[in-house]
């Protein structure tokens, strides 16, 4: 059975409990091939198209679908490789690229959040209100005064 359509992918620029930004992909298998538009979205539901790709999101979801299929070929092949007693060395290493991958895979969410004046960009890309403006501007005032993330 082959599964194709569209689906939002490549969460980048996420300032938690706000927003982030996703792009939405034609995919076939869910593997996302074209990108098609742009979204700065407040919930799973809710979002605002913005009025182009945003390829940071794009670079970072075929990124993370390439970090996916590596790590998980390279866990495969080296749990067969330590299967054969031949070539345990190869096997550990595969292993070890595939856990990397993982990592990676991790820090992407991590690491890929907006910084204040990308969320203030994003903010005037998708005409959000001064209130909102604001509110972010609270929200990275507690964050430089050392105050708790949301999450």
């Amino acid at each position: 059975m082959i599964i194709f359509g569209t689906r939002l992918f490549g969460e980048v620029d996420s300032v938690p409990g706000f927003f982030s930004v996703r792009t939405r992909f034609f995919h076939v298998n869910f593997l996302p091939l074209v990108p098609v538009a742009s979204f700065l979205m407040f919930g799973p539901e809710q979002g605002v198209e913005l009025g182009s790709v945003q390829w940071r999101s794009v670079l970072a979801c075929w990124a993370r679908t390439a970090l996916i299929v590596g790590g998980g070929i390279a866990l495969i092949a080296g749990m067969v490789m330590l299967g054969e007693k031949s070539d345990r060395s190869s096997g550990i290493g595969l292993l070890a690229a595939g856990a990397l991958c993982g990592a990676a895979l991790w820090a992407s969410y991590r690491y890929l959040r907006a910084s204040k004046a990308r969320a203030l960009e994003l903010c005037e890309l998708a005409g959000l209100s001064a209130e909102d403006k604001a509110r972010l501007e609270r929200h990275f005032g507690r964050l430089d005064r050392g105050g708790a993330e949301e999450f």
